[in-house]
């Protein structure tokens, strides 16, 4: 684990982050979303870090969470990662599959130690 904030490190949590959601590591994607932070669905929906988790566990069976290349930015304890995203879920409720091609934009926040998203926003890609 890096303990300084470094683009190593905040690469490094948003591969742990992908791996949290596909073993369902809620404990995990706890630590790395922040409960305030603002989370914006390729849908336009919001959630808060606490609502987010929430429907994670109960709404979707991550398959896959992959990302293309990431560009970071570090400016103080802040990083600014854009890069597109690849996600195949589960629908919990009915079974189905659903595949989510987005460019991202994500704000982490050096805070307790630890790289931390404070906001994200995904806007899907066209067909």
């Amino acid at each position: 684990m890096t303990h300084t904030p470094s683009e190593i490190g905040v690469l490094q949590a948003e591969a742990r982050r992908c791996h949290a959601l596909e073993q369902g590591d809620y404990s995990e994607l706890d630590r790395l979303i922040a409960p305030d932070a603002t989370y914006t669905h390729a849908r336009g929906g919001t959630d808060e870090g606490s609502t987010y988790l929430q429907m994670v566990q109960t709404g979707f069976d991550y398959l896959s969470c992959a990302r293309g290349p990431l560009k970071v930015k570090i400016v103080g304890e802040i990083a600014i990662m854009t890069g597109t995203m690849h996600n195949i879920m589960r629908r919990r409720e009915n079974g189905e599959q659903v595949t989510l091609d987005a460019q991202v934009l994500q704000v982490w926040q050096w805070r307790e130690d630890r790289w931390m998203i404070i906001a994200f926003q995904a806007t899907r890609l066209p067909s």
